[in-house]
């Protein structure tokens, strides 16, 4: 950490993250005495999934600035730029009916995987090929079922200006499927503290969030349909880009560090 752990940031850090805990204890409970009942319908699940996500921002001081407009069209595939471990939350707080795709190191990261799990996120395997060719396919037989999804295409997070190449798996996904894709531009306003650097989770947890307000701002762009993945895939990777380019000129003397 980067002060002690009773410097009053860090305590704000660790209370955070105590209720995060205690949230998702909770809702977990809900959801385990509804499916008792047979009570937690898709719907619900999704109304409380998207309550949960938007409670946890509230928790963490995230404060969004949100243009542009979604395309509610079940069966969309929404591509985002990924800063932070954070990403998916934010994601599944502004598209309801989204399901997530992760990289399987996830399943391992304590307090997040059991968000993971009730999200219904989708895992691959970044070292597998056939693992990545399952998960296309299984995006693909989502994509058909009027099963929207989202996807972080750079594979990890990034801590540079220039994002990382988007990978196309996904895009073939959508192109198989006749689906659209929305592509989303995502960026934290004070990098150097809010960009996820740190090996260790709990010191990068309290790094960002021993501020009052951490700041991000999302750009909706329209969606679109096309026959040719690459274009589409190349297609958002420019244009999500262009839309950093803008949101990084509210950067001050930010020097870039190594990704995770």
């Amino acid at each position: 950490m980067r002060y002690g752990i009773f410097h009053p940031g860090n305590l704000l850090a660790v209370t955070r993250f105590s209720l995060v805990v205690i949230l998702l204890i909770t809702i977990i409970a809900i959801g385990i005495l509804l499916r008792s009942l047979k009570l937690l319908k898709a719907n619900l699940r999704l109304y409380l999934r998207t309550m949960t996500c938007k409670l946890i921002l509230f928790i963490l001081g995230i404060k969004l600035h949100v243009t542009g407009v979604l395309d509610s069209t079940d069966g969309t595939l929404y591509v985002i730029n990924h800063r932070t471990l954070i990403d998916p939350i934010i994601a599944l707080s502004l598209i309801p009916k989204g399901n997530v795709v992760s990289k399987a190191e996830v399943k391992n990261y304590p307090v997040i995987n059991v968000g993971a799990a009730l999200s219904g996120v989708i895992y691959i395997e970044r070292t597998d090929k056939l693992s990545r060719e399952n998960a296309k396919n299984a995006i693909q037989k989502a994509l058909e079922n009027n099963v929207s999804i989202i996807i972080f295409p750079e594979g990890t997070t990034s801590s540079t200006p220039k994002i990382s190449e988007y990978k196309k798996g996904a895009f073939e996904g959508a192109v198989n499927a006749g689906s659209k894709m929305q592509a989303i531009a995502l960026e934290f306003m004070h990098p150097e503290r809010d960009f996820w650097t740190e090996h260790n989770l709990f010191i990068q947890f309290c790094k960002t969030f021993s501020q009052y307000r951490v700041y991000a701002k999302l750009h909706f762009f329209p969606a679109e349909k096309s026959a040719n993945a690459l274009n589409l895939c190349n297609n958002a990777q420019v244009q999500t880009q262009k839309q950093l380019d803008i949101f990084q000129k509210s950067w001050k003397n930010y020097k870039p560090l190594v990704p995770v």
